[in-house]
């Protein structure tokens, strides 16, 4: 019994095309697999704005394509992601699954807010987090990644709609009969040695082995291509549909190591094409008799050879397909490229009607789409070798006349030319650009005073333009209102344009702009936040916390990373503080747990409580000698100890012996499925001989359900970063950081273009290439540059202008905020092959993220916005009445004397290039910060505040909101001290506090 694909051949533009082969994932659900697949047939009925009509996928098109992440399509209804329902009437209901958008070719059913799923879907880029537990993935690509590759890379505009047509232009089932894979094979490989036979025979006749293709536009020859290599695909195809009796085959390439399968059959019913009874006629036939009249008695014999007879037939073919291309060629040449001519030659051949011709691609993707599609290129074409529309071509046909007239009234000429040019020309005397009879001197000269007299009374521009040295005519209409439409250009179009030239003699901060509205095209939950932390790492949510010792440990690491950001452990720890810190964050949610903590049977009670109390582990596996990798004698866990009153008392004579465990190698999802038909809390791992490889925890499961967008990596543990400084000894000190499972490396200076971060970037990326490593700070291109050079895969910007920073105050040096931002990531963006960029202070509300975000910030590290939080680090205390804590700039003395006592001269004080014995320059500050709450409330608030700010300027994800930076298409104005004030709360006012 062979099993179903689903196929879908989808169109880009008029002349490209190809097919995506699914394959479906059975537990995905039978509602969403039948859906999928009754629309693919097409033979489920319904009402599509009013009328009703099959269910399909046929002329639906791809209304989204984000590069990198994916592409949408399946709206039947309104084809632009608004609709699509399902084939059972509406929204249908359906669990997720435990599947994860983590590679490239994954199908997954998209859902429609509370209401369910519907026909929509997604073909994912590549590692999607966002869409995870949201939408439902059923399927994936088995064969034509590569024209899903394509798709990715069509143009689109500000609002990720593709630029040309990509469409859907026929779709159905598969039926793939493993027990025909041997056969055809075979059938394949005898193909493949009748085409080699036939390659020699291309470079015999220079007329028929290659053709000329050009332009359909200029003429052009633009490549030369093999007749007969090209059809040669072809008639392998028609030779297997000859040895299946009639069914259609569909060559298909080895594409997953996984599968078996090398050919998709389909049935006899879903095709139109029959296998022709005898082979063309063609001039090559009497060519054949010829030779066979020639030819020795003993070549009789080969009539009879099947083999012979066929490699005759595939020959005939090639050389009609030959003759066909060549009066193909010859009809475009003598054509000469004209879109019109062409135009009409595709409606005769394929028998168009007129009242066909305006058929629309929702309700007839056929035959004249391809017409009709070279016709509006050939129209764009013009447009760009126009420009823009000044001058003759803005006016219409009675415009024209009546500025014809008036200006005849102003020129002296000789009517009788005149008259007798306008008789010969025809209606071509109005056209624009032709020359009338050439004035006389003494009209020229007339034109010139009146002209000057003008300029005098109204000093203003005039509507025409006084002669030059090259004008040989006055018949000629100036730019209409140029000094108008400059003016309007300025005021209604340019803002950013205009901030751009300011910028590079205006330094501006965050306050000093505003962003304008733009078009609202989709709900707030279309917006996606997830960007590039580094080049190799994307973060869910587009935050960080910044390296100080009173914003982030582990704690504040761990729920950070928890709500889709990362948190970077300063720089103020001795090694194995740091080392411990990292150790905390990978070990809160797990998948595998490779290193736990093991104890042996010779252990006490009061070892497993002092696990306990430190870690907050209570399952702890016993092995032989307390490692792992030796045998499992048993797990301990809390109930085991529960009434266990002598600490004293040895492990062996309490813990739980032949727990249950799991065989390695198993998967994660195996894992859990045991854990929950065990009901138990840890699901020891080991090997065939019984050796402990691993264990896994029931309360990570909960953790990745309670917190779905947390930061992972590969082995599902929370992401972290941790500072190191540019002191000696900073690369033994990455190695145990490394070793520890830190993901990635942030190089803490306030000054990062010195000649000590260059060298340990370039030392750390050549001893470990594939370490992630972040450089900074930075305010400049140049300094942008070198670290870039040196092999940073990520930069921080910034310098002077955090809360608790005077570093532009006590040394006179650095950028406001946002003109660094921007300059940086411009220059990240073109010469860094977009290196991402972390905005890095003055941010102090989620208005100041979201102009970071606009001005080219990949994400934003955050220091007093959350200080003061309870995941920082510090206790609160009252001051006033009220709670606070501390909270200080790593500048500040106080900072330094703590570096100085733990990590000797090394942390706070190399990070502002300090020397001993030289006197301390504060460049901080210190002081404390009002209770803020839980990050676990702060940071999702905030993250929607920006979300309403994405989709009041119209963009709905932060890759498409860079690039409508870099078109224009995000505008920013400048506020004057007044608008400012005006667009803060008024100070009038006696507010209450609402949280």
């Amino acid at each position: 019994m062979g099993s179903i694909r689903g196929f879908l051949d989808i169109g880009i533009g008029a002349n490209l095309s190809g097919r995506v082969v699914f394959e479906f994932f059975e537990e995905a659900g039978e509602a969403v697999l039948e859906n999928f697949r009754s629309l693919c047939l097409g033979k489920v009925t319904g009402l599509v704005r009013g009328k009703r009509r099959a269910l399909s996928y046929t002329g639906c098109r791809v209304y989204r394509v984000i590069a990198g992440s994916y592409l949408e399509c399946g709206d039947f209804e309104l084809n632009n992601g608004d609709g699509g329902s399902s084939v059972f009437g509406g929204y249908f209901k359906e669990a997720p699954n435990t599947r994860r958008h983590s590679y490239a070719g994954l199908l997954s059913m998209k859902r429609m807010g509370a209401e369910g799923f519907g026909s929509q879907f997604f073909i994912t880029f590549g590692r999607n987090p966002q869409l995870d537990n949201q939408h439902l993935i059923f399927g994936r690509v088995v064969e034509g990644m590569e024209f899903v590759r394509a798709i990715e890379h069509v143009a689109v505009d500000a609002r990720n709609v593709p630029r040309v047509e990509v469409g859907v232009l026929r779709c159905g089932l598969l039926l793939y009969n493993p027990k025909q894979a041997d056969r055809m094979s075979k059938q394949r490989d005898l193909v493949n040695n009748l085409m080699e036979s036939l390659r020699p025979q291309e470079s015999e006749s220079d007329d028929d082995a290659t053709e000329e293709i050009r332009c359909l536009y200029t003429g052009k020859v633009i490549k030369k291509r093999s007749l007969r290599a090209d059809t040669a695909a072809a008639i392998g195809k028609q030779y297997l549909n000859d040895a299946l009796g009639g069914k259609s085959i569909h060559l298909v390439p080895h594409y997953d190591a996984e599968s078996e399968y090398q050919y998709y059959v389909e049935s006899e019913e879903s095709t139109d094409v029959q296998p022709p009874t005898t082979a063309p006629s063609s001039p090559s036939d009497e060519v054949s008799e010829s030779d066979d009249s020639v030819s020795s008695d003993d070549d009789d014999g080969d009539e009879t050879d099947p083999v012979a007879l066929k490699l005759k037939a595939l020959s005939n073919r090639l050389d009609e397909c030959s003759r066909l291309n060549h009066e193909a060629v010859a009809v475009e040449n003598e054509l000469g490229g004209d879109a019109k001519k062409l135009n009409e030659h595709y409606r005769d051949v394929l028998g168009l009607r007129e009242d066909n011709s305006t058929v629309n691609f929702n309700r007839n993707p056929g035959l004249n789409k391809a017409a009709i599609a070279v016709e509006k290129q050939h129209d764009r074409e013009l447009k760009k070798e126009k420009g823009k529309s000044f001058g003759w071509n803005v006016f219409n046909q009675d415009a024209l006349y009546r500025a014809h007239k008036k200006r005849l009234k102003e020129t002296t000429f000789n009517r009788d030319e005149y008259e007798l040019q306008k008789a010969q020309m025809g209606d071509k005397f109005y056209q624009p650009g032709i020359t009338t009879v050439e004035p006389t001197e003494a009209a020229k000269l007339s034109v010139v005073r009146n002209l000057e007299k003008q300029y005098k009374q109204r000093e203003k521009f005039s509507r025409r333009r006084a002669l030059d040295d090259d004008a040989k005519d006055v018949s000629y209409i100036n730019q209409r209102n140029r000094v108008f439409n400059q003016k309007l250009d300025r005021a209604f179009k340019s803002h950013t344009a205009e901030i751009k030239q300011n910028l590079e003699r205006v330094g501006y901060t965050y306050d000093d702009l505003i962003l304008l509205p733009g078009f609202i095209s989709g709900p707030i939950s279309d917006v996606n936040l997830a960007s590039n932390l580094t080049r190799k790492i994307r973060i869910n949510t587009p935050i960080v916390s910044s390296p100080m010792d009173t914003v982030t440990e582990s704690k504040m690491a761990i729920e950070l990373a928890l709500q889709g950001g990362i948190g970077v452990i300063h720089n103020n720890l001795t090694l194995e503080e740091s080392v411990e810190e990292v150790r905390k964050v990978k070990r809160f949610e797990n998948g595998f747990i490779v290193d736990p903590y093991t104890l042996t049977p010779q252990h006490t009670v009061e070892d497993w409580m002092t696990i306990r109390d430190k870690y907050g582990y209570r399952s702890i596996p016993i092995t032989t000698n307390g490692r792992r990798g030796s045998k499992l004698e048993g797990i301990v866990t809390s109930g085991d100890v529960c009434f266990v009153s002598d600490k004293s008392t040895k492990i062996e004579e309490v813990m739980t012996r032949e727990p249950i465990v799991g065989k390695h190698p198993l998967t994660l999802q195996e894992a859990k499925k045991i854990l929950f038909e065990i009901k138990k809390g840890v699901l020891p791992i080991v090997n065939d001989n019984g050796e402990l490889v691993s264990i896994v925890s029931r309360s990570d499961i909960k953790k990745n359900r309670k917190f779905p967008n947390a930061s992972l990596n590969e082995n599902s543990q929370l992401l972290v970063g941790v500072a190191i400084s540019t002191q000696s000894g900073s690369l033994e000190k990455a190695a145990r950081l490394l070793e520890a499972g830190a993901d990635v490396l942030v190089i803490d200076s306030s000054q990062g273009n010195s000649v000590y971060q260059i060298d340990l970037i370039k030392q750390l990326k050549q001893t470990y290439p594939n370490v992630q490593v972040i450089g900074g700070n930075v305010v400049t291109a140049r300094q942008a540059k070198n670290l870039i050079d040196a092999g940073a895969d990520g930069l921080r910007v910034g310098m002077g202008s955090g809360s608790i920073c005077s570093t532009q105050g006590v040394c006179g040096v650095g950028r406001p905020q946002a003109t660094s931002v921007y300059y940086v990531s411009r220059f990240a963006r073109e010469y860094g092959n977009g290196c991402p960029v972390i905005a890095d202070g003055g941010i102090r509300n989620s208005g100041d993220i979201m102009k970071a975000l606009a001005l080219g910030a990949s994400c934003c590290m955050l220091g007093g916005a959350i200080a003061g939080t309870i995941e920082s680090p510090g206790d609160f205390f009252y001051h006033n009445g009220i709670r606070v804590k501390q909270y200080r700039g790593m500048g500040s003395k106080a900072a330094f004397m703590t570096a100085r006592h733990k990590t000797q001269n090394s942390g706070s004080i190399r990070r502002y290039h300090m020397e001993e014995d030289q006197p301390m320059v504060s460049q901080g500050v210190a002081g404390y910060t009002t209770d803020k709450g839980s990050v676990n409330t702060l940071i999702p608030t905030m993250m929607q505040a920006v979300k309403h700010g994405m989709q009041n300027i119209g963009f709905f994800d932060i890759p498409s909101l860079h690039e409508g930076l870099h078109s224009g298409s995000v505008r920013f104005e400048v506020r004057s001290h007044n608008a400012i004030l005006e667009g803060n709360v008024s100070t009038n006012l006696m507010m209450q506090n609402q949280s």
